[in-house]
């Protein structure tokens, strides 16, 4: 669980960039990465997650100091910093369809907040350890959880009532994904494999084993025909859930996977790696078609832009690039120090 953290995400608009780092000072660029939007400080420690409102008006950001960061993208306003969870704040998701999001903490807690007025509205607790991971229905009437217990528990954010506990992985759970329709949900643990589960009966359909490494990173396809996780042994393993079996191997990365993500338009997945680089793939042949390089450290995180065009990555070497996936080169490159930023301080 020592592995380096940067997050970045992009909002459902397009217009916003943004990125967290290890200091927990967080960064917003806008027109496709060119410009420099903000700065936000406030957090003094890794940033564990950031998301935007499905609106792309609000940032929220999640701090291993404990707190949690509101700011109004428009205006460059620091909204307010909550302050409830007690240990560090390890994932933040939107409902899908409004201004809820969800919050998960080393203490144990999974809490839900409304983002309009800045209230928390429920604290789910049940997890006997720190929560690492979580995932919202596509729909929005359920949340899932999971961490050190090994378990994974399904939420109504409205009653505050756990639907299910799921049971079967015998080590941390590190991962979550529903499918695009919320009928099933993935889990990926460090013991070494990976398990899809039916949403509303909580059964185990499917356990996929044989790995010999931990899962860092898994995804569903967006016709939620097909996942894909990768791994510390820098493969990536293409699985049909349908009949349990492995499918491509994609081999290529000479290092730990840190990341994977589909693109929104096309048949490809970009996958980010401790080998500095970042990787697109066809899968439908199992074919690399790019190798994005420039990095000089780690890639952490990556995001695509809407357009299926644009990728992010963010990076241990302190930078976020923009690439241009056609062409397979960097478009922009935001350092440490880009220019002529707004400075926003936190505000109470």
């Amino acid at each position: 669980m020592d592995r380096p953290t940067c997050s970045i995400a992009v909002s459902p608009n397009g217009r916003f960039w943004a990125a967290g780092s290890n200091s927990g000072e967080v960064r917003v660029w806008r027109e496709e990465g060119r410009v420099a939007h903000a700065i936000v400080r406030g957090q003094t420690d890794r940033i564990g997650g950031i998301a935007f409102s499905p609106d792309g008006q609000t940032l929220v950001t999640a701090s291993w100091d404990s707190t949690i960061q509101l700011w109004d993208l428009a205006s460059g306003t620091a909204l307010r910093a909550l302050r409830e969870h007690e240990m560090a704040v390890t994932s933040i998701v939107f409902r899908p369809d409004g201004w809820l999001f969800a919050s998960s903490s080393y203490d144990g807690t999974v809490r839900i907040w409304d983002a309009r007025d800045i209230t928390c509205l429920r604290i789910l607790q049940a997890h006997s350890g720190p929560v690492l991971a979580l995932a919202w229905s596509p729909g929005g009437r359920m949340v899932a959880s999971c961490g050190y217990d090994t378990t994974i528990r399904l939420w109504d954010p409205e009653s505050e009532q756990c639907r299910a506990v799921l049971r079967g992985h015998s080590d941390l759970v590190l991962s979550l994904a529903f499918t695009p329709d919320g009928e099933r949900l993935l889990s990926g643990s460090h013991d070494q494999t990976l398990r899809v589960w039916e949403s509303e009966s909580g059964r185990c359909v499917r356990i996929m084993q044989g790995y010999a490494v931990s899962l860092f990173a898994v995804a569903w396809s967006p016709d939620g025909h097909s996942l894909v996780d990768g791994s510390s042994d820098a493969v990536l393993t293409l699985w049909n859930p349908q009949d349990h079996t492995p499918g491509q191997v994609l081999r290529g990365h000479t290092q730990s996977i840190n990341d994977v993500a589909w693109s929104p338009v096309e048949d490809l997945l970009a996958s980010s790696s401790d080998d500095q680089t970042v990787r697109v793939w066809d899968m439908r042949t199992g074919a690399c078609l790019r190798i994005l390089r420039g990095h000089t450290n780690l890639v952490n995180g990556i995001a695509w832009h809407r357009d299926g065009n644009l990728l992010a990555s963010s990076s241990a070497d302190r930078t976020i690039r923009v690439w241009d996936v056609q062409e397979g080169v960097s478009r922009w490159t935001g350092t440490a120090q880009p220019p002529t930023p707004r400075n926003v301080e936190e505000r109470h």
